[in-house]
């Protein structure tokens, strides 16, 4: 049985709380938690590595990946509760492969799903202080400019954790703010596919990939803000929308320049679904 399958199994059979400590690294685990061991096992067991940013090399993606971001034991949480500074695309003639997020220095910055830490140290390539956390759906997001660290690698993570404080360390970094990115297979795609940063949560409960996701072209240029400067941009596309009284599928699409059919697609929705005021749907 596949990875991610065997995955999925063994964290729909988990509801039990399991009691975790960390001893030189590694976790160790009070009580009859058992299938709560299985599934540790299970995300570390490939390609895993506590000292190099890229393990999976060339290791292929198929076309389409569904992912479930959370469900009734697993949860979200806004790793900052701030404004974008920076987006996703091209920036500085160069691919920007996450979001910048506005905070102060030793703000707390939080782990946005649960998951185990496979890398917390600092990084020469311009992250600065980085945590990155592997995730039980096989997701990676990464926190990189803290100023410190709190969590070691190997360590078990619930959402809502504090990782550390933001900060302004590394190369890259001209003002204190958090590096955000969301990974699959080492693959960066933009974060706003699944969090609607504006609305301070996740924008929907899973996600369909494509291998378009992970393409990061020059016309996706990015709207940047430092200092209180903000550089020109060739593009600043909206990715969710809040349903309001009076919406239809139609007008949704029409007003955002998209179509029904995607909408359908990217919300779990059929064409005659009713909407439910308040809902945040994806729009690409």
């Amino acid at each position: 049985m596949m990875f991610i399958q065997r995955l999925f199994i063994a964290v729909a059979l988990v509801g039990i709380c399991s009691t975790i400590s960390l001893a030189d690294g590694k976790p160790r685990f009070d009580g009859d938690d058992s299938l709560f061991v299985e599934m540790y096992n299970l995300i570390t067991c490939e390609y895993w590595d506590n000292d190099n940013l890229y393990p999976y090399a060339d290791d292929n993606i198929p076309d389409t990946v569904h992912i479930k971001l959370t469900d009734e034991f697993r949860c979200f949480v806004m790793p900052v509760e701030t404004k974008i500074n920076s987006q996703f695309g091209w920036r500085w003639n160069r691919p920007h492969k996450g979001l910048d997020l506005h905070l102060q220095t030793g703000d707390p910055v939080k782990a946005a799903f649960d998951g185990v830490v496979r890398y917390a140290q600092y990084n020469n390539g311009g992250y600065g202080n980085l945590v990155i956390i592997r995730h039980y759906n096989g997701l990676e997001t990464y926190y990189a400019h803290l100023s410190k660290i709190n969590v070691e690698p190997n360590s078990v993570i619930k959402a809502g954790d504090v990782l550390g404080e933001g900060g302004c360390t590394g190369s890259r970094c001209t003002g204190p703010h958090l590096h955000f990115e969301t990974r699959y297979k080492d693959r960066p795609f933009n974060p706003q596919e699944i969090i609607a940063f504006d609305q301070g949560c996740l924008s929907s409960e899973s996600i369909m990939l494509t291998k378009s996701n992970f393409v990061i072209g020059k016309s996706n240029s990015v709207s940047t803000t430092f200092n209180g400067k903000t550089t020109k941009t060739k593009s600043n596309l909206k990715y969710s929308y809040k349903i309001k009284n009076g919406d239809t599928l139609l007008a949704i699409a029409l007003r955002n320049k998209t179509s029904v059919k995607t909408l359908c697609k990217l919300n779990n929705l059929k064409p005659e679904s009713t909407l439910k005021i308040g809902r945040v749907l994806r729009l690409r």
